[in-house]
């Protein structure tokens, strides 16, 4: 696996899960105000990136691990994914000091999206190793 999968991972979940935050929102309580979305939004960006370098660094420790690995891809990839979502659920109950599913629900169902779409560069394509 390459290690663009894993930045890619990180940072697409971080600025896409703002949005299925608020799809959510929109439509768990009918409330559309995307003026408030976008107020937030770069305050949701710096803030999903501070607090997910914890996260981060243990994804990076199993991703290094699985990439030297016999594990299939697809494997690798749900286990990243799976340690993505702990992590989100262990951040967000730390932040939040309860477990809150209108943040946890919307951010893991972004990264596993984001995790199971993203190619991992692993793949053969017409017989040929994947470039590095």
């Amino acid at each position: 696996m390459r290690s663009s999968y894993a930045v890619l991972h990180w940072v697409l979940t971080i600025l896409i899960s703002p949005f299925t935050s608020y799809i959510q929102q929109v439509l768990e309580y009918n409330s559309i105000n995307g003026a408030g979305l976008l107020g937030l939004y770069p305050y949701l960006i710096l803030f999903g990136f501070a607090f997910s370098i914890p996260t981060l660094l243990i994804y990076f420790f199993c991703f290094y691990f699985l990439a030297q690995s016999n594990i299939s891809v697809l494997l690798s990839k749900l286990i990243l994914i799976s340690v993505a979502i702990l992590g989100i659920i262990i951040t967000i109950s730390i932040v939040l000091e309860q477990l809150d599913m209108d943040f946890i629900l919307p951010y893991s169902i972004t990264t596993l999206i984001v995790g199971l779409i993203l190619k991992s560069g692993t793949e053969k394509v017409n017989d040929q190793e994947p470039a590095a």
